[in-house]
């Protein structure tokens, strides 16, 4: 039996209901012991698990994955780096996971799933959040997540608020299924557009050996040269008032304030600023690990970014726009995987030596100005709508996680009701 404490409810809520108990997590999980389950096929490390949803999607477990976590099916795995990101999901198979994840096992008073919501919900998460906030890379470990208190409903109705949630929960995943698919055909208009502007020339000496591969044949007054020739790479740390720049795959680098969230905009500004990477107008800037999926862009303020980012400055008078566009042509960020370097897609990385080597189709500056000014304009509108995609995701996103908050808080009435049969029948809540 779970022991009830008479106390006044946590922080994060504003009262009990009647008939649940009020319980440290550590009375409802224990820590697992040395796993006997051998090696499993599957992994899991942060980057497979989607925030705030307590969506997985495992990997076949590579050898160049070394240290990880064997956790059984119906294990809680949560996120230790950045607890605001919400990256919690429950094993639903033996899986090797990484050890950024705290891994916690439910006793049998609370039902796993149920749990899992409830680690996903957005008072407990803004609770675990506020107290980590401030350190460079937030982090929560089991001495700050075992003496937090939550609300617990009898098992009857925790499975009960499970299968209600799971079924309120299908069209709102669906809706953002649809926004990504949105978005993906969103991006790969940009790119088609990028390619018909830039690649759609009448080439010179067709089948001549300065002809790079991954874009065909050079224009004609064209000429090629290499990154290396154009940049060069810097590394100026620090800059007080500066603001700390994102660097997105689908829209290049921000020009204001990183601010994905809340608990982004506390991190940002507590941090010791003179630990990240200066970057002014004109500078193309990348993140090693993701530069093959678009994550780099050229930056259009005075600013800051993350010490892990590789920055470059022009040698030479050359439109650092054109050069984006170029490198987010399809073949372009082909040529950024390609010299990527690493055994599997999500450990890749992509070091300068291989970058400043990727050759450029370079017409006069004058056209290049013009080509960059004139894909501008034309991908503003649909820049637009791309914005407009984001900002539904986030309201659809922001409404699941109201809904898991209300049901496993009790705010939306979730008690067994005779009339919910259908709802508890209903096969994809099962």
């Amino acid at each position: 039996m779970v022991a009830l404490h008479r106390l006044p409810p946590p922080a994060w809520m504003a009262s009990i209901p009647t008939g649940w108990q009020d319980v440290r997590l550590k009375d409802v999980v224990h820590l697992p012991r040395v796993s006997k389950l051998g090696k499993p096929r599957l992994y899991a490390g942060l980057e497979h698990v989607q925030a705030l949803t307590g969506v997985a999607s495992p990997v076949p477990l590579d050898e160049d994955v070394s240290t990880f976590n064997v956790v059984a099916p119906g294990t809680i795995c949560f996120g230790k780096l950045r607890p605001y990101l919400a990256k919690v999901f429950m094993a639903g198979d033996t899986l090797a996971v990484s050890t950024e994840f705290l891994p916690m096992i439910p006793t049998p008073a609370v039902d796993p799933m149920f749990l899992c919501f409830l680690l996903l919900s957005k008072g407990f998460i803004d609770h675990i959040s506020d107290e980590v906030a401030g350190a460079k890379m937030p982090r929560v470990d089991w001495g700050i997540l075992s003496s937090r208190r939550i609300p617990l409903p009898p098992k009857p109705v925790q499975a009960q608020i499970v299968r209600d949630l799971k079924f309120k929960l299908i069209s709102v995943d669906r809706q953002l299924e649809l926004l990504a698919l949105r978005r993906e055909a969103v991006s790969d208009i940009k790119k088609s557009l990028r390619e018909e502007v830039l690649l759609t020339h009448p080439p010179r000496n067709p089948g001549g050996l300065d002809a790079p591969a991954w874009h065909g044949e050079v224009p004609k007054g064209w000429h090629l040269d290499r990154i290396g020739h154009l940049f060069k790479q810097v590394a100026i740390f620090g800059g007080e008032g500066l603001p700390v720049l994102s660097v997105s795959i689908h829209r290049g680098i921000s020009d204001k304030e990183l601010v994905d969230g809340e608990q982004d905009r506390k991190v940002a500004r507590s941090e010791n600023r003179g630990k990240y990477k200066r970057v002014r107008p004109d500078d193309i800037v990348y993140n090693q690990m993701r530069a093959w999926q678009g994550g780099f862009g050229v930056s259009r303020v005075d600013g800051l970014v993350s010490p892990a980012y590789v920055v470059s400055r022009p040698r030479r008078k050359v439109e650092p726009r054109f050069i984006e566009h170029m490198l987010r042509t399809s073949s372009g960020v082909e040529e950024m995987r390609r010299r990527s370097r690493g055994i599997i897609d999500f450990r890749l990385r992509l070091y300068w030596d291989e970058f400043k080597d990727i050759r450029i189709p370079l017409p006069p500056l004058a056209e290049q100005i013009r080509l960059s000014d004139e894909l501008d304009r034309r991908l503003k509108a649909i820049d637009l709508q791309d914005e407009a995609i984001v900002e539904m995701a986030k309201l659809v996103t922001e409404q699941r996680r109201a809904l898991i908050h209300e049901a496993v808080t009790g705010l939306s009435n979730a008690a067994p009701s005779s009339r919910s049969p259908k709802i508890a029948r209903h096969p994809a809540a099962a």
